[in-house]
């Protein structure tokens, strides 16, 4: 009878992981849809193939706090798109592509509407670098110096005078608070490249390079080759700038705003030259970055404790990048600090063996409790559960079970994303086909 029950609860606990590793896979692809009909216009044209980082259906365009703080257009009408941190999201939305592209390909699926995003969005970028200048009133030039985004009211409307938010429906979004809409253009704004917004698209380069360096869409470049060319102007800019950000009057940033690279020196620099295969030059490393990047690089592990919750996923981010940890280092911090995503990606993104404190069960029980409508905080109707109450728990862990700010907004899910398609990569023998 010990046995006959053993085996029932057997069959039973098996049964219910794979339903609900169907479920997460099923969940990924609304995700996914929703991210393309509700938080982005996919395309090229200004704007386009920016994630929006939030929304709030509710927000009075007029009387909203955060429009009103960020000198942002104010009209008629509720329903706020955010696009706050949008070379965050868009070096996000490069790794859920290219994570995506390559586990459809490993499945022989069809990977066309995939890469046409991925080409897309990293065109997205370069339009971003080309325009930052424009805003300084000079002529465009795609040189690594970048603003975060180029979205404007335009985008709530297509050329026909449709609703773009949700696609084909009368809007409940008249306001948009950006970088493209709202303050004024200069770096002390905050405004243009920053050491967040940089890490970030180095990330997603990362993922490219290392997953996907061969395919491309159409005839383009490879996607290899597009990810190597916009590190090299954004890492030789940084370097060129004695790790600083400058602007074309002359003036610098405030490390307020993350215009300050030099503590981050070294992991970029090896990072651009992981992701560039030494095309360009053999070494991005400069005197500055082999001084105190150097130091700082080889001391992130015991200074981790003095490091502020914002560094952190920066430190992550190149410390997988430019493989420097191992698998124990990297799971005892990323589980520490809440971000265990990392962990799941330096596994994959440089063939280890993922750390023993983040089993299956732990990060398969993460994806289960990610609400099916989308992560969300004090929205009408939000379901999300702790945990998925963050604009993203891996760039705002102290905030996964919601925030003190006054923030209330219906976030674009990338983290599930970017979660799962790395959990798929690491277990695939384990879960569902993938398609």
């Amino acid at each position: 009878m010990k046995k006959y029950i053993i085996f029932i609860f057997t069959l039973l606990s098996t049964s219910l992981l794979a339903q609900n590793e169907a479920m997460n896979l099923s969940k990924y692809w609304q995700y996914r849809a929703r991210l393309v009909d509700d938080f982005m216009v996919v395309g090229e044209g200004q704007g386009k193939s920016i994630p929006a980082g939030g929304r709030d259906p509710v927000a009075n365009c007029q009387q909203d706090w955060w429009m009103k703080r960020d000198e942002c257009p104010e009209p008629k009408g509720t329903g706020k798109l955010q696009w706050g941190d949008g070379t965050i999201h868009l070096g996000y939305y490069i790794t859920v592509l290219a994570t995506e592209l390559k586990l459809l390909s490993d499945a022989r699926q069809d990977t066309e509407q995939t890469a046409k995003e991925l080409y897309y969005a990293i065109r997205a970028f370069e339009r971003l670098d080309e325009e930052a200048e424009r805003r300084y009133g000079q002529s465009g030039v795609k040189n690594g110096f970048f603003i975060r985004d180029d979205v404007t009211n335009d985008i709530l409307y297509d050329e026909n005078g449709e609703a773009n938010f949700p696609k084909g429906k009368n809007s409940a979004y008249q306001c948009v608070k950006s970088a493209g809409n709202c303050g004024k253009a200069n770096v002390k704004e905050g405004y243009f490249v920053s050491q967040d917004q940089a890490i970030s698209l180095l990330f997603g380069f990362t993922c490219v390079a290392q997953l996907i360096p061969d395919e491309r869409w159409g005839r383009e470049d490879t996607f290899g080759e597009l990810a190597a060319q916009n590190t090299h102007r954004m890492v030789s800019y940084m370097r060129e700038h004695k790790w600083r950000v400058v602007a074309p009057d002359g003036k610098k940033a405030p490390n307020r705003w993350g215009g300050d690279f030099r503590p981050f020196s070294y992991s970029i620099a090896k990072t651009a030259t992981r992701i560039t295969k030494k095309k360009y030059q053999k070494s991005y490393q400069s005197g500055r970055s082999r001084a105190m990047g150097a130091v700082l690089h080889g001391s992130y592990d015991w200074l981790f404790g003095v490091q502020t919750h914002y560094n952190h996923p920066m430190i992550f981010a190149l410390m997988v990048s430019s493989d420097a940890w191992d698998r124990n280092k990297m799971g005892a911090y990323c589980k520490r600090s809440d971000q265990e995503m990392y962990a799941l990606a330096d596994a994959v993104l440089n063939d280890k063996k993922l750390s023993k404190r983040l089993p299956f069960e732990h990060l398969s029980a993460m994806l289960n409790t990610a609400p099916k409508d989308g992560p969300c905080y004090k929205t009408p109707g939000c379901t999300a559960p702790d945990g998925w109450k963050s604009n993203n728990r891996w760039l705002h862990p102290t905030h996964k079970n919601g925030n003190k700010h006054g923030i209330h907004q219906e976030w674009n899910g990338l983290d599930y994303m970017m979660l799962y398609n790395f959990f798929h990569l690491y277990y695939k023998e384990k879960l569902p086909v993938y398609k």
